[in-house]
């Protein structure tokens, strides 16, 4: 099983913040759950009417980030 590291950023506005919060949290969750040896961590930098969150995640298993590219494109499809 090969290992990569991948790191993105979103971007969401006041009213979505909270849902993307708990995916992002859930995603960490499962990450670590599903592969121990995973180093993954999110950051939220908010101000008054949006939030940056930033995943960092290395040592993961290939599968766990082509899953994660998914969900990317499903977030830009629903941003646009």
């Amino acid at each position: 099983m090969r290992v990569g590291k991948i790191k993105f950023s979103v971007v969401a506005g006041l009213l979505v913040r909270g849902q993307i919060r708990r995916a992002l949290n859930k995603m960490v969750a499962d990450i670590r759950f599903q592969s121990p040896g995973s180093k993954c961590y999110l950051d939220e930098d908010k101000s008054l009417l949006e939030s940056e969150f930033t995943f960092v995640g290395q040592d993961l298993p290939e599968n766990i980030i082509e899953g994660i590219k998914d969900w990317q494109k499903k977030v830009e499809k629903l941003a646009a």
